[in-house]
C-alpha cells in the first residue's frame, strides 16, 4: 500500500498544480518588445509608491498604478494568483501609434473578475467593458485575463 502512495501522491500533486494559470513567461507572444512582471501586484504597487515618495519623484506614478488607471480598473487582483504583466508590442502597420499595451492579469477567478468590470460578451471569447469614458476589450487565455484598448482588439485576437 505504501508503495502505491509514494507513486500516487507526487502524481496527484502534479495534476493539481497543472490546473492553474500557465506560467507567466509562457503566455507572452514572441514579438514582445518589453514587459514588466509583478508576482503580487497590490504589494508591488504599495512598495513602488513608497519608493517613489522616498526618492521625492515628482511624477509619482508607478507602472502598476499607471496600468490600473490606463485600463480603468478599480483595483488589481491581489496574491500569488494576481500576477500581472504589462507588455508592449509593435502595432500593425497603419494602426496609429507604434506600440500597444496589453495587461495580463491572473485573478483567482477570471469570470468573477470580468463580472466586476461589467464586461459584456461581444464575440465568441471576447468581451468589452467601459471605464472612464473609454472602451476596452478583454479575453481569456490559459487562465489569464488579457485587457487592451478597444482600438487594439485585432492585436488582442492575434495574441489570444
Amino acid at each position: 500500500m505504501r508503495v502505491w502512495l509514494r507513486f500516487l501522491l507526487p502524481l496527484t500533486a502534479a495534476l493539481l498544480s497543472a490546473q492553474g494559470a500557465k506560467p507567466a513567461l509562457d503566455v507572452l507572444p514572441e514579438k514582445t518588445l518589453g514587459f514588466l512582471l509583478f508576482r503580487d501586484p497590490v504589494l508591488s504597487q504599495v512598495k513602488a509608491q513608497g519608493l517613489l515618495q522616498r526618492l521625492g519623484a515628482k511624477s509619482g506614478k508607478d507602472p502598476l498604478t499607471e496600468a490600473q488607471q490606463a485600463f480603468g480598473l478599480a483595483q488589481l487582483p491581489a496574491g500569488r494568483q494576481g500576477m500581472a504583466i504589462v507588455y508592449l508590442e509593435n502595432a500593425a502597420p497603419g494602426a496609429g501609434d507604434g506600440q500597444r499595451e496589453v495587461l495580463y492579469l491572473s485573478p483567482p477567478d477570471c469570470a468573477t473578475f470580468l463580472g466586476k468590470l461589467h464586461a459584456v460578451p461581444k464575440e465568441k471569447g471576447f468581451f468589452e467593458y467601459k471605464a472612464g469614458g473609454r472602451t476596452y476589450a478583454a479575453t481569456l487565455r490559459d487562465g489569464w485575463v488579457l485587457l487592451a484598448e478597444a482600438s487594439a482588439k485585432a492585436q488582442l485576437k492575434r495574441v489570444a
